[in-house]
């Protein structure tokens, strides 16, 4: 597989939601995110300002939970290409270890293949139950994502105002990543979250909506793929 290709696809795996009409009233939580990336080969390369997203997060009167996830971001190696997706999807989460879709309102993909498309589903789906705080709280070694299991691995630091969330999701090759997030009024907070594949790391960095908005919204294809309704 291209490194580039790959970029883009871990690019994609985490970033969340643009200002549907219905969602964006829903929503108790968005959450914007900037990306950056590197590169460990023979010589370590950064990538800074790539793109962003911005995440819904809804609960459903049955128990359900619903997260939108739209997000664009820019190849850094060829300027004019650009990886995007809209997913909106419903969940429900056992608390127990079992995550499965109930419903998949729409999904569209630019430039991933289906293999990947299936992955970022599976990602999309952990992300939803950490933002949700559910996974957390169910404190578990592994969840069953609809028909994949991934691995969990936590830690508490800082006196237990912060915590590293290591996973791993299989796959040729397996595909690792971290969620980074610290504790404040009982709740924890996502900061910072990165995937890893191969030599490709990307990071997601928490930032203020109105500052990723500015930013972006203006810019295409961001203002079509992220904030588009």
């Amino acid at each position: 597989m291209k490194r580039n290709v790959w970029l883009g696809f871990l690019v994609m795996l985490v970033l969340v939601a643009g200002p549907v009409s219905e969602a964006w009233a829903q929503a108790e939580t968005w959450e914007a995110y900037e990306i950056n990336a590197q590169y460990r080969g023979g010589v370590k390369k950064g990538f800074d300002e790539l793109g962003c997203g911005v995440g819904g997060y809804i609960s459903l009167p049955d128990g359900n939970r619903e997260i939108v996830f739209h997000a664009c971001v820019k190849d850094p190696e060829k300027r004019q290409k650009f990886y995007g997706m809209r997913l909106r999807m419903v969940y429900s989460f056992d608390g127990k270890g079992q995550v499965k879709t109930v419903t998949e309102k729409y999904a569209w993909f630019d430039n991933f293949e289906k293999q990947h498309q299936d992955q970022i589903r599976d990602m999309i789906l952990l992300l939803g139950t950490i933002k949700d705080g559910s996974l957390i709280q169910a404190a578990l070694k592994q969840v069953m994502i609809n028909a994949t299991t991934i691995v969990l691995d936590g830690k508490t630091g800082s006196g237990g105002k912060s915590m590293e969330l290591g996973i791993q999701r299989p796959g040729k090759p397996i595909l690792e990543g971290k969620f980074f997030l610290k504790n404040a009024s009982s709740a924890w907070n996502l900061t910072k979250f990165r995937m890893k594949r191969g030599k490709v790391s990307v990071s997601f960095v928490t930032n203020p909506l109105a500052q990723v908005q500015a930013e972006y919204q203006a810019k295409e294809p961001f203002s079509r793929v992220v904030f588009g309704r």
